[in-house]
């Protein structure tokens, strides 16, 4: 065997084993490539990559390969582009993004030429568009703590007018209605208080029937104008656990919160 070939070889062989020591952190796959730029070796990782069975590469250009790799592929290997240069490309699909990366290799009289990797970051986009949007939630979370203090102290004021109106008055109908109503939202606020602040875990009794019920009443303005029925079916037996009552709370509004998106039009959610 000629040295140039045994040293082209050696060269490819040592590039596609790079390859493939990046395949697991990176999703990368790889395609040697020769003078023309026809393939003459594809790592596994690639063929699902570039939408071919792996037979099916050797000897093809990677131009007319199917969109978005053939086109991506084809403007990488257009000069005067410069090598390692990364280009991205998206598609409708479990494969979104795409990014290309062409290595030189060997001199010219070598068959190998060239080292292509191919790396799929669908899933990093994935996470950044998650992380964007657990931004955005702890935002809303912090926007709706500061609201709720604000209508806590206003609530402070309703109360107390209505506690004065029922001392000169203390059948005023009216006067007691908006004490119980003011007394309801301030539970609510504190509720909503209490889900959004972060602590340590806390163990203790907690009555999982009446955690339950304060579950539902705080679900229920997010059920107004929507065709979905709570049915409460809590049972009378002794209830208790020990756990932490916030992080339960937090789990079953959740749970509460998952149910009432599953239902697209009417439904029921029960409890028992």
């Amino acid at each position: 065997m000629p040295p140039t070939l045994r040293s082209s070889i050696d060269q490819g062989d040592l590039a596609l084993s790079f390859a493939h020591l990046l395949r697991d952190d990176l999703a990368c796959g790889a395609l040697l490539l020769d003078e023309g730029h026809h393939i003459l070796a594809a790592s596994p990782e690639a063929a699902p990559l570039l939408g071919l069975p792996g037979h099916q590469l050797a000897g093809k250009h990677p131009a007319p390969l199917p969109a978005p790799a053939g086109p991506l592929l084809a403007a990488v290997l257009q000069p005067p582009t410069p090598p390692l240069r990364p280009k991205p490309a998206a598609k409708p699909g479990p494969l979104a993004h795409l990014r290309v990366r062409l290595l030189e290799l060997g001199e010219a009289q070598t068959p190998v030429r060239h080292l292509l990797l191919l790396q799929d970051l669908t899933l990093a986009r994935r996470l950044e568009t998650d992380i964007r949007q657990l931004d955005r939630l702890a935002s809303v979370g912090t926007l709706a703590a500061e609201m709720a203090h604000e209508v806590k102290n206003a609530l402070v004021a309703v109360r107390t007018f209505a506690d004065l109106l029922l001392e000169q008055h203390p059948k005023a109908e009216l006067a007691e209605s908006v004490r119980h109503e003011t007394r309801r939202i301030d539970n609510i606020v504190a509720q909503v208080l209490r889900y959004s602040r972060p602590s340590a875990s806390t163990f203790q009794p907690v009555a999982l029937n009446a955690l339950v019920v304060r579950c539902l009443q705080m679900l229920t303005p997010h059920l107004q104008g929507r065709a979905i029925t709570l049915v409460s079916r809590l049972g009378a037996e002794p209830d208790l656990v020990r756990g932490d009552e916030q992080q339960l709370e937090q789990a079953v509004v959740n749970l509460l919160l998952n149910a009432c998106e599953a239902i697209t039009r009417d439904g029921t959610i029960t409890v028992e």
